[in-house]
């Protein structure tokens, strides 16, 4: 993981449903508005964009065009410079399916659609705590303002 004193922490989108990805994003960015959220549409510009960013988290969707999960988090894992880059599955995919169930090996957490605000905090506080230690929690805030 990288130094948050340095820069601030990046998640990387990869999902092909325009709206959920821009809800991911904007719940992300709420949780954690001083993460850096981009965005990817398919698994191709999904490891371009990790090449070139190095990204924290890749949270990442089973069933893409161009490139779905399985075969980004395989090429991912081929490339020394994005192998340690941890991923989240993302998907509303049959865990039967014999390649969600090799998917979800080389991933470090999944988050099941539909998915809640609390299920993408706690998942995030659960599995990658070094990235927000130092941060007061969004929820918590936003009941004191409603309270």
């Amino acid at each position: 993981m990288h130094d948050h004193n340095n820069r601030e922490t990046t998640i990387l989108l990869v999902e092909d449903n325009e709206i959920l990805r821009e809800a991911l994003r904007d719940l992300l960015e709420a949780l954690h508005p001083d993460w850096q959220v981009v965005e990817a549409e398919n698994g191709l510009q999904g490891i371009e964009a990790a090449k070139q960013m190095r990204p924290d988290v890749i949270m990442l969707d089973f069933n893409m065009p161009v490139m779905n999960g399985y075969e980004m988090a395989l090429s991912l894992q081929a490339r020394p410079e994005t192998s340690q880059i941890p991923l989240i599955l993302n998907s509303s995919e049959d865990s039967t399916n014999p390649l969600i169930v090799r998917l979800r090996t080389m991933c470090s957490a999944v988050l099941n659609k539909p998915f809640s605000l609390h299920d993408l905090e706690t998942l995030f506080r659960d599995h990658f705590p070094q990235l927000a230690a130092s941060e007061q929690p969004f929820v918590p805030t936003l009941h004191a303002i409603l309270a």
